[in-house]
């Protein structure tokens, strides 16, 4: 396997591991957060649950508003909690700025942490906020791992409401369990105990500093390389990363309809995207890696490690530790200085080869649980 020379997505036959490519940085992995405590104070009481038309067992459907009213001590005060709309983007986002001028996510950027309404804009559907009087004070999005409250309205049971609204989000979509980042310090945490959430792990952020030597990807027998070819590679990739990621400490699972979903987003770039094959069988995958560089606010480019995998049956072969190599290279080629990527606490093997290739800690994002509400 000689230097990696492609033409177009796809590289010939006698590819490396070693041609740089382009992409802008989105937001991390995992940047989200629980800041609604609600123990103690004069709002910590039963909650009345109105149920709206199409919604059950306190369970939130699509389209469907439901309207709370908190207890005896402030009827006067109404609550609804409502399907995300677009037009819900600004205020959304002022809660994510509100809320991280308090204390972000460690080792997250604000750029990158607001970066998170996206998502929402893309899958309406998956996000709910809380509304109070004419204004949204919070928001959850159980997909991307987030639940916040703007920080002056807080303690007065809303974190509850969007919680009961994310555990049905979740149940609708299928998800075996609720998670949501809370943040190591702060009151996330009396607020995950308080409502039955348990800590399940942590996935760290670790980084590359900036001159930190990795060697060039080496050439493997056996194993070639392209870039992806998207429409035509998608199949085959999704089956791919579903079998590679199949036995991880926190399993995910992929789709063809959001994979051609994420090619069709104008930043998407196909040089970003290498798959290991076996030789001279390029429909045979074996490996993947994705690496993308962005800004980072006013800071230098930044490279971003964002998925790498490979098929059980070809494990303890290097061909892991090469595409995690060919990643550094392309962005530093691309001019970023540090190099990003997440791991789960879980993955022992993982954590050791990057901590083998030069990556060091940098923050940790506690993962909880709860069971999705129960189906009407």
């Amino acid at each position: 396997m000689g230097p990696c020379t492609p033409s177009g997505s796809r590289a010939n036959e006698d590819n490396g591991l070693n041609r740089p490519g382009t992409l802008s940085r989105g937001c991390v992995f995992a940047c989200a957060v629980t800041r609604a405590p609600t123990r103690g104070g004069s709002f910590c009481h039963p909650v009345d649950v109105v149920k709206a038309k199409g919604q059950t067992n306190g369970q939130l459907l699509p389209n469907a508003p439901v309207s709370y009213r908190l207890g005896v001590q402030d009827q006067s005060r109404h609550v609804r909690v409502r399907q995300f709309d677009p037009a819900d983007a600004a205020a959304v986002e002022a809660v994510m700025r509100r809320s991280f001028a308090l204390g972000g996510p460690e080792g997250v950027t604000l750029e990158e942490h607001v970066g998170g309404i996206a998502a929402l804009l893309e899958h309406p559907e998956e996000a709910a906020v809380a509304v109070a009087g004419a204004g949204i004070v919070g928001y959850t999005h159980p997909a991307g791992v987030r639940l916040e409250v703007d920080p002056d309205h807080r303690r007065r049971a809303y974190g509850r409401l969007l919680l009961e609204a994310a555990r049905g989000i979740a149940a609708a979509a299928g998800e075996e369990r609720l998670e949501l980042w809370v943040p190591v310090a702060g009151p996330g945490r009396a607020f995950a105990e308080a409502v039955g959430m348990r800590y399940r792990s942590s996935f760290h952020l670790l980084r590359l500093a900036a001159g930190q030597p990795v060697p060039v990807p080496d050439t493997l027998d056996g194993i070639q390389t392209r870039y992806i070819t998207p429409g035509d590679d998608n199949v085959a990739v999704v089956a791919l990363l579903n079998q590679a990621f199949a036995d991880h400490p926190s399993p995910m699972r992929f789709d063809v309809g959001r994979m051609a979903e994420a090619h069709r987003r104008p930043d998407f770039d196909p040089t970003d995207v290498l798959l290991a094959h076996v030789a001279g069988e390029p429909e045979n995958l074996v490996g993947f890696c994705r690496a993308t560089v962005g800004p980072a606010a006013d800071m230098p480019l930044r490279g971003d490690i964002r998925l790498v995998g490979v098929l059980p049956a070809y494990r303890r072969r290097g061909i892991g530790r090469e595409l995690l190599r060919w990643g550094v290279g392309h962005t530093r080629a691309r001019g970023a200085e540090e190099v990003d990527l997440v791991v789960e606490a879980l993955n022992a093997g993982a954590i050791r080869l990057y901590g083998d290739e030069g990556f060091g800690h940098v923050a940790e994002w506690p993962r909880w649980t709860l069971e999705p509400a129960a189906p009407g």
